[in-house]
């Protein structure tokens, strides 16, 4: 019996019918354009949102006081040599009284030792806290440099100062609409906050310069927020005596003199050049100390 070409051709496998229970190719997964960068803002969004939280109670309750405030003397505490001490800020003693004069006082007198400590403690972390845990390895596994690694990180940090200078802002507009003695001129409220991010960047390139060489997040977070602190007790022991004037130079505080630019419209244009410059500065050594950085040692 001859075999036919059919029965010589070995049987093809059954091709798998289209349904349910066929297997399909699983589509790629869409990779983010920045994922380091939303991945810090995720790694910082309690700590955000508790410092808005804050932000927004601080505004809220001089609102609040302010109307109960025209009875209390505090001028004569708040305008003594150790009043301003305390507070950091020269406010004149009428101006207390009013909603603009409290706000500089409760608020922006203390705005860059709180929210840039805080920006400052977490960008401590941008390099220091991978090198720790030990996930920075697996993050140069892939394709990202060590320059994309520390500028999407900076980045994130950089937007986290963002929203809070424009919660603080958006929180006194609201103050606005909901009290009647909340009245703010607007042009040195928006340069106040000016001033206070170009801190706030100052800040941040501070807790990035001391992070790129450090291992340890805590240890680099809390010598940046010691740089602060030391600058603020500067600018504070300088207004308990003249002689003791100089110090305040060496403060960056002396630079953002937000109750000034608030109640007295005293703003200075190089001062905000110079907190940026050295904001920008630090970000730069911190990425050049990163990059020539040996990880393994």
């Amino acid at each position: 019996m001859v075999r036919t070409a059919a029965a010589t051709t070995p049987a093809l496998p059954a091709q798998r019918m289209v349904g349910a229970g066929a297997a399909r190719p699983l589509a790629p997964a869409r990779r983010s354009g920045l994922p380091l960068l939303t991945a810090t803002l995720a790694e910082t969004r309690i700590g955000t949102v508790i410092a808005c939280f804050y932000i927004a109670a601080i505004v809220l309750l001089v609102g609040v006081l302010v109307p109960a405030l025209k009875g209390v003397n505090l001028g004569t505490y708040l305008t003594s040599p150790v009043g301003r001490a305390i507070i950091g800020a020269h406010v004149n003693a009428q101006a207390i009284q009013t909603f603009t004069g409290y706000l500089s006082f409760e608020f922006y007198s203390y705005f860059g030792l709180f929210f840039g400590g805080y920006l400052a403690f977490i960008a401590g972390g941008i390099v220091a806290r991978p090198i720790e845990d030990g996930t920075i390895e697996l993050a140069l596994a892939r394709p990202i440099s060590r320059r994309r690694f520390y500028l999407e990180r900076c980045g994130a940090l950089l937007l986290v100062g963002v929203i809070m200078s424009v919660w603080a802002v958006a929180a006194v507009w609201v103050d606005t609409r909901l009290f009647g003695a909340a009245h703010v001129a607007w042009r040195w409220l928006l340069l106040t906050q000016l001033a206070g991010g170009a801190f706030l960047l100052f800040a941040l390139g501070l807790g990035a310069a001391i992070s790129a060489c450090a291992s340890v997040a805590r240890t680099a977070s809390s010598a940046a927020i010691g740089v602060l602190i030391l600058g603020y007790l500067l600018n504070s022991l300088a207004s308990l005596s003249d002689r003791l004037t100089w110090l305040t130079y060496l403060s960056p505080f002396h630079y953002a003199q937000l109750s000034a630019i608030l109640v007295q419209h005293q703003f200075t244009w190089w001062h905000l050049i110079l907190l940026s410059g050295l904001g920008v500065a630090g970000l730069i050594a911190g990425l050049i100390i990163f990059d020539r950085r040996d990880l393994a040692a």
